[in-house]
């Protein structure tokens, strides 16, 4: 059963995403409270906002579960299907822009980094049986250091500093895939210490996330 926080969860950050790209390529006004940069800048987060938890929803989901090759396989097929059909568009209203490197990043959109988001993310997809193992090995102490240790170096210090130590867009979804299943784990009826007034709501809400 889906469950239905999770789903509109999914959907605002769709539209973050979508409205994040359109502020990047769309036309909007010069002047004003929506000029170019002002809403670029603003709706900057927004998009990135939308990644995290699109990629915090996968953990959610997949900490507990299993690969499945076909809907790896199904993600690649759809990038290529994508990917080409917008090189024949392109060839057909405006051959010019058809270079030689176009045509390579074509060809092979995901090990080319095209698209960047769906390299990283399958690449998650690839190594998501050992980060399982690794959460599942770690236990609730060393999950929770992690979780504090990740939020230091990948996210506090590049913050505060604009120092980033590691500076690497996969090693930032794994953190979050790791979130992702550690916040499933840890309801917040129990990090409210509301466990004992509540017994029975911990069961209905993994059941409905299943």
């Amino acid at each position: 059963m889906r469950n239905a926080n999770i789903e509109l969860l999914r959907i605002v950050s769709m539209v973050l995403i979508v409205l994040f790209h359109f502020s990047v390529h769309g036309t909007w006004p010069e002047g004003g409270p929506l000029a170019s940069d002002t809403a670029v800048e603003m709706l900057s987060f927004g998009g990135k906002l939308g990644v995290n938890c699109f990629v915090l929803i996968t953990g959610y989901f997949m900490v507990h579960g299993h690969l499945k090759v076909q809907s790896l396989l199904r993600v690649m097929l759809q990038t290529w299907f994508y990917s080409f059909a917008i090189l024949a568009i392109s060839a057909i209203a405006q051959p010019d822009l058809v270079t030689p490197e176009r045509l390579r990043e074509a060809v092979t959109p995901i090990t080319s980094g095209e698209y960047w988001f769906i390299t990283c993310y399958l690449a998650l997809m690839v190594a998501s049986p050992f980060l399982n193992v690794l959460y599942r090995n770690l236990g609730d102490s060393g999950r929770r250091s992690l979780m504090v240790i990740g939020f230091v170096v990948l996210s506090a210090i590049p913050t505060i500093t604009t120092y980033n130590p590691i500076g690497s867009d996969l090693v930032w979804f794994f953190y979050l895939y790791l979130m992702g299943g550690w916040l499933r784990d840890r309801p917040l009826w129990k990090r409210r210490g509301n466990a004992d007034r509540v017994p029975n709501v911990g069961v209905t809400t993994v059941s409905q996330a299943d």
